[in-house]
């Protein structure tokens, strides 16, 4: 089971480096990447919770 600080700290670090468009295109990367596939898996769900809980994160990124 992959935790939510190792799924946050991943995505802070593609924030950082720019290449973020929105919470939701985030997490799919991170599932795609990640080979998670079943949305009914805690691992899907937490994902998905991450990037959105970081979704102020990227709109503050992308006003710049």
């Amino acid at each position: 089971m992959i935790t939510e600080e190792t799924v946050i700290q991943w995505m802070r670090r593609r924030i950082a480096d720019g290449q973020v468009n929105s919470a939701a295109d985030l997490a799919g990367e991170f599932l795609e990447m990640h080979h998670i596939r079943d949305v009914h898996s805690q691992d899907f769900a937490s994902v998905i919770n991450a990037g959105f809980k970081l979704a102020p994160e990227i709109a503050n990124t992308r006003k710049i």
